[in-house]
């Protein structure tokens, strides 16, 4: 249900998971979303996030606008960009990165 973009929407609070997150968490968070979907996450679930991401990361480049502080938001939309390359992918870069590093380990 991506009709409703609340604050408290599951969708909203997946997309948080997914794109702010730092280097320390990455693993926490991909395991996190592993056990939800009970051990695989589907594609649909990226494509779903990727969408309200990408509402996210215009917004983010709306309120540089008007917050007269031109770069502090930019900066965050132009990491998402590129973690999403240049949005031709559905999963975030951290996340190929993480799962890599996780079978190499294993």
């Amino acid at each position: 249900d991506m009709e409703t973009l609340s604050v408290d929407h599951i969708w909203a609070d997946f997309s948080y998971a997914v794109e702010i997150n730092f280097p320390k968490e990455r693993v926490f968070w991909l395991l996190f979303l592993d056990s939800y979907f009970d051990g695989g996450i589907p594609l649909e679930f990226w494509k779903e996030t990727r969408e309200h991401v990408l509402i996210k990361f215009l917004s983010l480049l709306r309120l540089d606008r008007k917050t007269g502080n031109p770069g502090r938001q930019y900066a965050l939309a132009e990491k998402i960009y590129r973690d999403y390359d240049g949005f031709q992918s559905y999963e975030p870069l951290w996340m190929k990165e993480t799962m890599a590093a996780l079978g190499s380990q294993g």
